[in-house]
C-alpha cells in the first residue's frame, strides 16, 4: 500500500472514530473498511489500472465521511471533504475530480455511468448479496429508527426491501456471478424472517 492510500486511511477512519455517533451503526467505520476492501476485490477482477485503483480507494475511505456534517446528501459533503484533503497534500486537480466523480455516484439512487462509478457502486451495496446482509440490514434499520425516528413493523420492512433488492442490479462482472445469486438468497431470507 503506498504511503498516500495508509495516510488517507488513517485520516478517514480516525476521523469517522471521533467524531460518528454510536446511533450510526451501518454506516460507521466497519462499512467504510468494507467498502475498501471490496472497492479492491472487484477492482482486481475488472483489472483496473494502478492510477485508477487508487483513485477507487480514495474515493471509498472518503464516500461517507460527509455523515460528520448530514446524513440526507452526504455524498456531497465527503466529496467537498475529500478534495480539501487532497488539496492540502497537493494531489493534481484532474485527479480530485475523479475521485470526487466517483463519491458522488454512490448517492442513492445509484447510476453510474462508468466502470470506476460501477465498482464503488457495487462496493457500496456488495452486502446486498453476502451472508451478511441480514445483520446489515437489521443494523441500517436501528440507524433509521435513530436517525430519523421512524419505525417499520417488520411487513413495512420487509416490503421496502423487497422493493429496494427488486430494483437493485449490480452493475460488474464480479458482482453479477458472485453476488447477484446471494442476493435471490437473501431476498427469500427476509422474508422468512420478518413472517415469524
Amino acid at each position: 500500500m503506498n504511503n498516500l492510500i495508509a495516510h488517507t486511511k488513517n485520516y478517514c477512519l480516525q476521523l469517522l472514530k471521533e467524531n460518528i455517533a454510536d446511533s450510526l451503526c451501518f454506516h460507521n467505520v466497519e462499512h467504510t473498511l468494507q467498502v475498501y476492501e471490496n472497492v479492491k476485490v472487484i477492482g482486481a477482477h475488472e483489472q483496473v489500472a494502478p492510477k485508477q485503483m487508487e483513485f477507487l480507494m480514495l474515493a471509498a475511505l472518503f464516500h461517507d465521511v460527509g455523515h460528520i456534517k448530514t446524513y440526507k446528501g452526504h455524498e456531497i459533503f465527503s466529496a467537498n471533504m475529500a478534495r480539501t484533503y487532497l488539496e492540502g497534500i497537493a494531489y493534481p486537480e484532474k485527479y480530485i475530480q475523479e475521485v470526487e466523480r466517483i463519491i458522488k455516484a454512490t448517492q442513492m439512487p445509484q447510476q453510474p455511468t462508468d466502470l470506476l462509478e460501477q465498482i464503488i457502486c457495487d462496493a457500496d451495496l456488495f452486502h446486498l448479496g453476502t451472508e451478511d446482509f441480514l445483520t446489515r440490514n437489521s443494523a441500517l434499520r436501528k440507524e433509521w429508527e435513530v436517525i430519523f425516528n421512524k419505525y417499520f413493523t417488520d411487513p413495512q420492512w420487509q416490503a421496502l426491501n423487497e422493493d429496494f433488492l427488486n430494483c437493485h442490479k449490480y452493475h460488474t462482472s464480479y458482482c453479477k456471478v458472485n453476488l447477484a445469486p446471494g442476493k435471490q438468497k437473501n431476498r427469500e431470507a427476509l422474508k422468512n424472517c420478518c413472517s415469524l
